[in-house]
């Protein structure tokens, strides 16, 4: 007989799963429930065990000596802050899992593993998909696409099924409607939360979501039904090897649901509800990803240019995130607690977001089980089935024993929080009645006692409220969630209207649509001294309201069991204004919440942005200063080693057998007991099973990295997060693999332990060098993970790319025309893109470390590009031209003051070791149209005019200095640096500045989008949203409300500019 393993048994759909299972005893005797809590008391033959799906493979292989079975449901999730982090945690949780299992014994006898995912997978939260969604859908996998980190774990899941000979399944549910203790990502349950507090203001119930979403089709899925699902798919031969959708069988609409929630409640449905619904200030509007997913599929379906494939948006004639915080809602919401003994706090645990974000769709969702029929599944359930069995909505269809059995269901709550199964939910709705509960004998449930199956319900999901264990939020087509609401969120409703009550109702931020953004989200910092914030390695701790509170530490998983919602959608509309996303800071109310922070008065004589430092500035310096070599004598050994350790950063690279590769500063006479120690402390760590990731000396962070058989080690005394350290570590670590390959360096090692790397290295010191330096300096770049593009007008860049596309050489994999050291136009293949870490090499390579030198005006370079393909070699032709005189062979490369400003190059990219003289030809092809269409001209122009100032991006602003990133383009853009950051050590300490503000919105633990800091010289804000970053640097004489107006400016700027400044797409072929 089968055993069980459900990861993620505390969440809604690993608790189905496991109930589910137990009651088959006779087919499953024994199930092993993991989380990292036990919340509730299970059948006999439930074992729990403890694990935490965020450890490493061996601590969870510890967990896991004692557990076997041969079907594995992996289940859990934990939502992070951004699409990526999702992408990474989760492909981490799943990836260790499975390699603990293998590690503990326990994969031998497994013979299928059931993958739960959602319909994320067709990117409903993203835009209208193609409907019927099928499972045979295209994955939204391009540059354009956020990461979706179901396909990282379905390409994890399925290539750990290939090498072990272990079968698979894939569920993909939406919308679930389900319940778990603790878990308050549930529709049911905050639907019915809305319904009762509507009743009890006597009001009447309004739909809240989209006029068009009300008559529109979707699906839901019963936790119960998909419970079934996975039971039946773990054995049916059938089911192998396949993913399914898995819903409830039938297609539903709100206008038929709603009705019967109104009428279930004592209410009636308003005959006019959406007469002035886009009129109303209650509402909101929040537009998705600008191409929906359909898009994709456009050409072949015959769609382009149709209305379905525009920009779709989330429109809430009610903004539920904003009415939850309304006075009167909470006074209602205080009533009912009190009458009925519930918890307050419960009403701010609700996922209103959510909700919201689900009703607010102008879109249908109609999502086939035709695979899944064929295959053998005859399970269904309606919708408002699914929501009687969570015991929150009982009888949405009236019938008087269906009212009884899930009142009682509902009510039917043991010490712990456990519930009865309510047959409600179950595959089949003609099933008969259970003998117990038994229903009462009344056939009718009177309008009184309306509200008692839904209190019945919060109270059993509020029971226990820990945040301690992994447990599975709901996972399908959810916005990413947000920390619970702060307590202290209700002093920004006590706040007087402002002016902008009254103003006329303006386009609204799109974050506005689940997120209502309010002091608790903003993280404010103030330093009395210049730069002094920005010098220091991180905020012990953080400011709310002017007060200064310790920073929490609390483990990244806490979220799981308690996460509200966070809107994952695009944040950025066209009308975006002060009001809309930063309202809240431009309050006049808050001067006196913030008055701590108020920037100082500045002497009208002091200009610079940061306050002098003479031992930083003389440091940076001499930074770049050559270390004198060490006399065979030994006499000047003490002033070399001061010189050395005055370098305020360091990179090493050794072999894990402690032999030195690579020294930003000092020779191996130099850095040889550096490198012993280092090692000795590395070695300790290996030697027990751990791996160091960095350590603190005095003012000194260390920070290693380990790949392979290299250790990477950063030493640095800059202003840097561990995060922005690691990543310039693999920038050096992809550097070595593009001279040697992956599989060259391992089998080197493999040969000798103590190999040295230095030889077949010899000559790319400058590369590595080049790079380490452009850290040191400040790089926007590396800091931001992005590419900076060489502004032009969209027409201009359309002709360059249709040149591209003409004068293509059958040889060419990538083509490349780099100006300035910007991009101004790529030609790729239709399904691959040039990861940025590459572009970033060849950048290093052509424009900062002059080791490409313009022999003839061409060079022909093998290179690996491990982003593409770490285990092969591609071969880059480099033409650098001469703008003046473009069709002539440049014999020496141009400079000017900035050393790279005048430098055009073009890069061609080819798989073919033989095919310099076609990209030659190529080469001269490309030159010649470009001269004719006026492209050269064009180009020329863009680089002389060089980058905007601030003042010409936004005019009569007080910005200095900004940085966006697009994230979904992974490109960025910035003004000059002139004026006052004209200098390399003034640059230094802007990107301090810049270094930790992405630093405390990136590090974690952090639920901040914005964060102000504020000092004597300067005031700066950062803010990320879904589709942008954006930090910005202002005189410290710059109001909050006047930095927060030019931040939107700049963000208007960028929307209209948009495609001038950023590459969308490139030439495709």
């Amino acid at each position: 007989m089968p055993s069980a393993i459900v990861t993620g048994a505390t969440g809604i759909l690993g608790r189905e799963i496991v109930f589910e299972l137990s009651k088959h005893a006779q087919q499953w005797p024994t199930i092993h429930a993991l989380s990292r809590s036990k919340k509730e008391d299970y059948p006999e033959n439930v074992i729990h065990n403890h694990i935490d799906l965020t450890s490493s493979a061996d601590d969870m292989a510890s967990d896991l000596k004692n557990v076997r079975g041969e079907y594995v449901f992996f289940a859990a999730y934990l939502q992070k802050d951004s699409e990526q982090e999702n992408w990474d945690v989760n492909g981490a949780m799943l990836d260790n899992f499975l390699i603990a299992l293998t590690k503990c014994g326990a994969i031998k006898d497994v013979k299928r593993i059931v993958l739960v995912t959602g319909c994320k997978q067709y990117g409903v939260h993203l835009g209208v998909p193609k409907n019927p969604m099928l499972e045979d859908a295209p994955w939204l996998t391009g540059d354009e696409w956020p990461p979706n980190f179901y396909y990282n774990q379905q390409t994890i899941l399925h290539k750990f099924c290939k090498e072990r000979g272990k079968e698979w399944v894939v569920t993909y549910p939406n919308d679930v409607i389900g319940y778990a203790v603790g878990n308050f990502m549930n529709l049911a349950l905050t639907l019915g939360i809305y319904a009762v507090v509507s009743k009890e203001l006597g009001r009447g119930l309004s739909f809240p979501g989209s006029p068009d979403f009300y008559t529109k089709f979707d699906c839901f899925t019963s936790s119960k039904l998909h419970a079934q699902f996975c039971a039946w798919a773990a054995t049916a031969p059938a089911a192998a090897n396949q993913a399914f959708n898995v819903v409830n069988g039938d297609t539903e609409s709100w206008q038929n649901l709603w009705p019967r929630v109104a009428k279930y409640f004592g209410m009636e449905v308003k005959p006019e509800q959406f007469s002035d619904a886009h009129a109303s200030k209650r509402g909101s509007t929040m537009p998705l990803m600008e191409k929906p997913p359909i898009a994709v599929q456009a050409a072949e379906l015959g769609l382009l240019n149709h209305g379905i494939t525009n920009q779709s948006k989330v429109e809430q004639q009610i903004d539920l995130a904003k009415w939850s915080q309304r006075e009167d809602v909470k006074g209602a919401w205080a009533k009912v607690a009190d009458r009925e003994g519930l918890q307050k706090e419960t009403f701010d645990k609700a996922t209103f977001g959510f909700l919201g974000f689900v009703l607010g769709r102008n879109f249908d969702l109609v999502i086939s089980m035709s695979k899944a029929r064929k295959a053998g599944w005859t399970g269904t359930c309606t919708h408002h089935g699914a929501i009687n069995g969570t015991g929150a909505l009982p009888d949405l269809t009236h019938d008087p024993w269906q009212i009884e059995e899930a009142a009682a269901a509902a009510a039917a709550m043991d010490e712990t929080g456990n519930a009865e199964p309510a047959v409600a939910g179950a595959a089949s709705e003609s099933a008969s009645p259970p003998s117990s509960p038994a229903p009462r004998s009344s056939d009718k449930v009177e309008q009184q006692d309306f509200v008692n199956p839904t209190i019945n319900i919060i109270q059993s999901v509020s029971r226990s409220t820990s945040t301690s264990g992994l447990s599975s939020v709901s996972r399908e087509g959810t916005p990413p969630p947000l920390p619970p609401r702060p307590k202290n969120a209700g002093l920004l409703d006590s706040r007087p209207p402002t002016s902008h009550a009254t103003a006329p109702m303006r386009p609204q931020l799109v974050a506005k649509a689940t997120t209502q953004l309010s002091f608790a989200d903003t993280q404010s910092h103030a330093s009395e001294a210049g730069d002094q914030s920005a010098s220091s390695r991180g905020s012990k701790s953080r400011t709310y309201f002017g007060l200064r509170l310790p920073s929490s530490s609390r483990n990244t998983s806490d979220v799981e069991d308690s996460a509200s919602v966070r809107s994952f959608a695009p944040s950025m509309a066209a009308g975006i204004d002060a009001e809309s996303m930063l309202g809240e800071v431009l309050g006049d109310h808050e001067k006196s919440l913030l008055r701590a922070l108020a920037p100082k008065s500045v002497d009208k004589e002091l200009e610079s942005m940061f306050l002098p430092d003479p031992g930083f500035d003389a440091d940076f310096r001499s930074e770049f200063d050559e270390i004198e070599e060490m006399t065979a004598d030994g006499a000047n050994e003490e002033a070399v080693m001061l010189q050395w350790r005055a370098k305020l950063k360091h990179f090493l690279i050794l072999s894990s057998a402690g032999k030195p590769i690579y020294s930003r500063h000092g020779d191996d006479q130099l850095i040889t007991n550096y490198i012993g120690v280092v090692q000795t402390i590395i070695s300790f760590y290996q030697s027990t099973n751990d791996t160091l990731r960095g350590f603190t000396a005095g003012d000194v962070r260390f920070v290693v990295v380990s790949k392979g058989p290299l250790n990477l080690v950063a030493i640095t005394r800059l202003p840097e997060s561990d995060a922005q350290l690691r990543a310039q570590l693999d920038a050096l670590y992809m550097q070595i693999l593009s001279t040697l390959t992956l599989p060259s360096m391992e089998r080197m090692f493999a040969a000798r332990a103590n190999y040295d790397l230095r030889r077949p290295l010899q000559g790319t010191e400058t590369l590595l060098s080049a790079l380490a330096d452009g850290f040191t300096r400040g790089s926007p770049s590396t800091l931001l993970s992005a590419l900076e593009c060489l502004k032009l007008r969209k027409s201009h860049r359309h002709i360059i790319n249709n040149t591209l596309l003409k004068t293509r050489s059958e040889n060419l994999l990538y083509g490349l025309i780099a100006a300035s050291g910007k991009l101004v136009s790529v030609v790729r293949p239709k399904k691959h893109s040039l990861h940025p870490g590459d572009l970033h090499l060849i950048f290093n390579m052509l424009f900062e470390a002059g080791s490409v030198k313009a022999g003839g005006g061409e060079n022909w370079i093998p290179l690996c590009l491990p982003g593409f393909n770490n285990t092969g070699y591609l071969y880059m032709y480099v033409s650098f031209l001469d703008l003046e005189h473009p069709s002539e062979p440049m014999q020496e490369r141009p400079k000017s003051r900035e050393g790279n400003s005048d430098e055009v190059a073009i890069l061609l990219i080819s798989a073919n070791k033989e095919g310099f003289f076609q990209l030659r030809g190529m080469r001269d092809a490309l030159v010649e149209q470009l001269q004719r269409n006026g492209s050269i001209e064009t180009i020329r122009n863009a680089v002389r005019e060089g980058r905007p100032r601030c003042t010409d991006v936004v005019p009569g602003s007080p910005l200095r200095h900004f940085l966006y990133k697009s994230r979904g383009n992974v490109q960025f853009t910035m003004p000059s640096w002139e004026p006052g950051f004209g200098t390399g050590l003034e640059r230094r300490r802007l990107m301090n500045l810049y270094g930790q503000l992405h630093a405390n919105l990136h590090t974690k633990p952090t639920s901040l989008k914005i964060h102000h800091e504020t000092a004597t010289t300067y005031i700066a804000l950062a803010w990320t949203t879904p589709l942008f970053e954006l930090y910005c640097v202002a005189p410290g004489t710059t109001s909050r409300q006047a930095l927060a107006q030019a931040a939107n400016q700049v963000v208007q700027w960028v929307r209209r500019e948009e495609e001038r400044v950023f590459i969308i797409g490139g030439a495709v072929f």
